[in-house]
């Protein structure tokens, strides 16, 4: 383990940013992953699965046929992506289901398997040091941990906005009307309304590629919130285009930061120079292997509540002084 040293740069820019609340932590899943939450492949396998034997959910007036599991056979292996597999289980769904259960029954695996089971850690180290530093969270994740953390570290109840809908419809004036305990999932969690947990093709392309009038408004919006704003990505793969071309970071007072683990290769100034120039991204290494980050983190947030105290120190040296 080869933990790196913390930027100053980074410490400075983070640093200011958290005292003029404009400083945003972007959760990716690589953090659940540190947790022990089961892959997307898992997730999509766990979710055919689940259907195969609750088919007695969607209240059908079709009767029980084996062509119900053999359909979700051939679909559990098959070539398709996870995203077009995703589409094909809303399909069935809404196929086999009364039209007053879909809405209720089609997220059911979701709220179980994002909400109600635990991962194989009851602590994720990163998130417990990360939640130290005040800022607003953005995730495309599924699960509550980050407010969970928050609850544990900070012991405030968050603020949660569950879709991307919602994150616009709460944007008064290009600002944010809710607590700097605010969780924002852009893909839903367990608690989203279907049309809104973003896990299928369909959904993806609704929410990002299609010229949806209201999407696109919303979307305005957020950049307008995210202009000045400092964005510190983490355990994200940075290889979702269309999440981030819709975020705006090539504005020219949006400062973004992604924390990434650095290969043992002589080509990591080629990916630095990459996501500086093309995507407006400076990378901040934090080590060689993933069990660095919490570690970085850790040093990270010492170092922001040092300068605390240092400037709390100060003004009580003044004071006392009558300066």
């Amino acid at each position: 383990m080869t933990v790196a040293d913390v930027n100053k740069n980074f410490v400075e820019k983070v640093g200011e940013a958290r005292k003029s609340k404009s400083l945003i932590f972007f959760i990716g899943a690589g953090v659940s992953a540190s947790q022990g939450y089961s892959s997307w492949n898992d997730y999509v396998k766990h979710l055919i699965e689940y259907w195969k034997y609750n088919f007695n959910r969607l209240e059908s007036d079709h009767p029980y046929k084996t062509d119900w599991i053999d359909q979700l056979d051939w679909l559990q292996e098959s070539s398709f992506t996870n995203e077009r597999k995703v589409d094909f289980i809303r399909y069935l769904v809404k196929k086999y289901a009364k039209n007053s259960t879909y809405e209720k029954e089609v997220l059911s695996f979701e709220k179980e398997y994002f909400n109600k089971i635990l991962p194989s850690s009851n602590q994720n180290l990163i998130l417990n040091e990360l939640t130290r530093i005040p800022a607003i969270y953005i995730t495309t994740n599924y699960d509550s941990q980050i407010e969970n953390s928050l609850k544990q570290v900070l012991e405030v109840e968050p603020y949660v906005i569950n879709s991307t809908k919602e994150f616009g419809k709460h944007l008064v004036n290009n600002e944010i009307d809710a607590p700097s305990s605010t969780v924002i999932h852009l893909h839903g969690d367990a608690h989203t309304k279907p049309a809104d947990f973003i896990s299928s093709s369909t959904s993806y392309s609704n929410l990002y590629y299609k010229g949806n009038e209201i999407n696109n408004f919303y979307f305005r919006k957020i950049k307008e919130f995210l202009r000045g704003k400092t964005i510190v990505f983490l355990g994200y793969g940075l290889e979702e285009d269309q999440v981030l071309a819709k975020l705006g970071l090539d504005s020219n007072d949006t400062c973004a930061f992604a924390l990434m683990k650095k290969d043992d290769h002589k080509f990591n100034n080629l990916i630095e120079g990459y996501y500086k120039e093309r995507q407006s991204i400076q990378i901040e290494w934090y080590g060689t292997s993933f069990e660095d980050l919490p570690v970085f983190v850790k040093k990270l947030a010492d170092k922001l509540i040092g300068i605390d105290k240092d400037d709390e120190n100060e003004k009580l040296r003044r004071i006392l002084l009558d300066e």
